[in-house]
């Protein structure tokens, strides 16, 4: 694996997920910002610690956020003949540039999941 550091937008909404094992993650997809001829690229991101659960489901669709973690990529050719990449990051922290804090999605969720 790689320890990498990621920015950009979500772009799909996370999900809540339990693996075969049991082990409950929180699963979603960032485009990853991007400057001049570089490729699109999008990181498939897996949330196991419960507060990084709790801030992706905060965030959802459209947040912009600085992710970090250590990455698997991934290399195909795709039905063009094209050679493609694509990330897996499983992220250990999560920084919020949506003008959110850690704290205020942390209330948030606590508050969504009142029983």
């Amino acid at each position: 694996m790689i320890t990498a550091m990621i920015s950009g937008k979500i772009t799909a909404a996370p999900e809540k997920r339990v693996g075969s094992s049991g082990r409950a993650y929180v699963l979603t997809r960032v485009q990853v910002a991007r400057d001049g001829d570089t490729p699109q690229l999008y990181v498939g991101v897996f949330g196991f610690d419960t507060q990084v659960q709790a801030v992706l489901m905060a965030l959802g669709h459209g947040a912009e956020v600085a992710i970090s973690g250590s990455l698997k990529l991934g290399v195909w050719t795709d039905r063009h003949g094209q050679a493609r990449c694509d990330g897996q990051q499983r992220n250990t922290q999560q920084h919020d540039r949506a003008q959110r804090s850690l704290s205020e999605a942390k209330a948030q969720w606590a508050g969504d999941n009142k029983g």
